[in-house]
């Protein structure tokens, strides 16, 4: 006979397998977690927007099990790409920017971030002096990564 706490992760396993969900840990004011989990039917987007004027720039996102590959971005246009959160809430992309002005390296999405942050919708803007980040609910601007200046 199965013990409870066995029966307990079949359950939730089920219930993942069958509604197409992720479990997302849920953050406290303090960055931390409350060891409680949140079921997360939907996809996150992520979408880079570019702001230079007149210039491309080159993006390359991956996380530790994904890599989204290397794409140029034109003037005006944008890149994007969508997720679903893991199962045990570690959940990080990461990205690197370069353009004519510089290059940066910075965390495009981390759960323990951006749970509250930008749950389903991570938006970024490429400006001519660095990418910048935007919280969903509100759209300011709450993170920026400067350009480094090319050796």
């Amino acid at each position: 006979m199965a013990s409870f706490s066995n029966r307990i992760f079949l359950l939730v396993s089920l219930t993942l397998m069958f509604s197409g969900g992720a479990t997302r840990l849920v953050t406290n004011e303090t960055g931390g977690t409350r060891g409680d989990f949140v079921i997360s039917p939907y996809k996150t987007v992520v979408q880079v927007f570019n702001r230079l004027n007149s210039t491309s720039f080159t993006i390359h996102c991956k996380s530790k099990d994904d890599d989204m590959g290397t794409h140029v971005v034109g003037p005006k246009g944008n890149y994007q790409f969508k997720f679903r959160a893991n199962f045990w809430g570690t959940t990080l992309f990461f990205c690197g920017v370069s353009c004519a002005k510089g290059w940066t390296a910075f965390v495009v999405y981390s759960i323990k971030r951006d749970i509250d942050r930008c749950q389903t919708y991570s938006m970024w803007e490429v400006r001519s002096d660095g990418v910048y980040g935007f919280r969903q609910q509100d759209k300011v601007c709450d993170l920026r990564f400067p350009f480094k200046n090319k050796p």
